[in-house]
């Protein structure tokens, strides 16, 4: 893996779920729904943000910060980044494992 074409693969729990009626966006989502990544640089919380919408612009919470600093670096580079679902747990909180490259 050279550092042109950058592939990470994360489980991860998915923070903020519980605000905006965003678990009534979950519960309608499966494992084959694609994602979008935005950067929220002007977060008043953090400025490594990184927000998880689906493609009808809904979001569904955020990258956790642990992750998001290293991928907001990236995004910050202008490297095209992409994600994907591969599961969703619910329980005590909602788990994606996400799969992402940069070009």
């Amino acid at each position: 893996m050279n550092s042109d074409n950058l592939e990470f693969f994360k489980s991860l729990k998915v923070k903020g779920v519980s605000f905006d009626r965003r678990q009534d966006v979950i519960a309608k989502m499966d494992s084959l729904d694609r994602i979008v990544l935005k950067r929220e640089r002007s977060n008043e919380y953090d400025g490594n943000a990184i927000a998880i919408y689906t493609i009808r612009n809904e979001q569904i919470g955020y990258i956790d910060r642990e992750v998001s600093t290293e991928l907001a670096a990236i995004m910050d580079e202008g490297r095209k980044v992409a994600a994907s679902i591969s599961r969703i747990n619910g329980g005590s909180g909602t788990f994606m494992v996400l799969y992402w490259t940069s070009t």
